[in-house]
């Protein structure tokens, strides 16, 4: 990936990921987003903010995700309804899928054995299952 940034201002002015250059539904790739938003160390991946050695930097993933999400409406110039939030949510959550939940080589796919940033990048929809499975029955 490819960040492009103005060397004025120091502000990000395009992402390019050629090696993965496809046309795909919009949100495919905010696994992208999840990538700027943490790092991985020596205790596997966290997010800055929820890592107390990273507190200096002031980081709130929640935080910044809304930040993304008001400046790409923003400048766009377009409402998006909350039935195309939810449906490009959904598309990111089959792009973290795809990029971290299987191995992509020499033309083969294969499920990954480390689920590390699986975990971390859907924990929210994993809850939302756990909850959704754990009270099936229990009408």
């Amino acid at each position: 990936m490819n960040i492009l940034v103005d060397p004025d201002t120091g502000h990000i002015t395009g992402v390019v990921d050629w090696a993965d250059a496809t046309i795909e539904p919009f949100g495919m790739a905010l696994w992208g987003l999840e990538s700027v938003l943490g790092c991985s160390g020596p205790t596997g991946w966290s997010y800055f903010g929820s890592d107390p050695s990273y507190s200096h930097l002031g980081c709130d993933p929640s935080r910044s995700r809304a930040l993304f999400w008001r400046a790409f409406l923003r400048e766009i110039e377009w409402k998006i309804s909350d039935e195309c939030r939810h449906a490009v949510n959904e598309v990111r959550t089959l792009g973290v899928l795809l990029r971290y939940g299987f191995r992509w080589e020499n033309g083969t796919v294969s499920p990954v054995k480390d689920t590390t940033y699986l975990d971390v990048f859907l924990k929210d929809e994993l809850k939302l299952a756990e909850e959704s499975h754990g009270s099936e029955g229990t009408d």
